[in-house]
């Protein structure tokens, strides 16, 4: 298995079903103490720009890890996303993924998606 990314991924860093469970199985009163410099106003509002950055990277890293996880079953993963110029790539494969002619020989046929395949269907004009 092999990861080619600008971070690392760890076993440590995707937790397991049973140690997320676990991790929230007895309920424990959660006391944080209030931010000194929110009450201020002393905090900077990140930039929308700066907010979908940071949405994308966690959205990334959990992909990742859920790649990771998928690995542990036997299967063979590769994810590759890139986003303004930077790439991620996650591959279980030694020699590369395989190439479209080479999953053209897979049977039973692989199903193939895409995006519009996820979007929500819109209202018909027929109302």
């Amino acid at each position: 298995m092999t990861s080619l990314t600008n971070k690392k991924v760890t076993p440590a860093k995707c937790y397991s079903l049973e140690a997320t469970l676990a991790a929230f199985s007895p309920p424990q009163a959660i006391s944080a103490a209030p931010n000194p410099r929110k009450a201020q106003g002393l905090t900077k509002k990140k930039s929308k720009e700066q907010q979908k950055s940071e949405n994308f990277r966690r959205q990334v890293e959990t992909i990742l890890c859920k790649c990771h996880r998928l690995s542990g079953f036997d299967a063979e993963v590769y994810f590759h996303v890139r986003r303004k110029g930077k790439s991620n790539i996650f591959t279980t494969y030694q020699d590369g993924p395989p190439g479209s002619k080479e999953i053209a020989r897979y049977y039973p046929l692989p199903v193939i998606k895409r995006p519009q395949d996820y979007q929500k269907e819109t209202k018909s004009s027929d109302e």
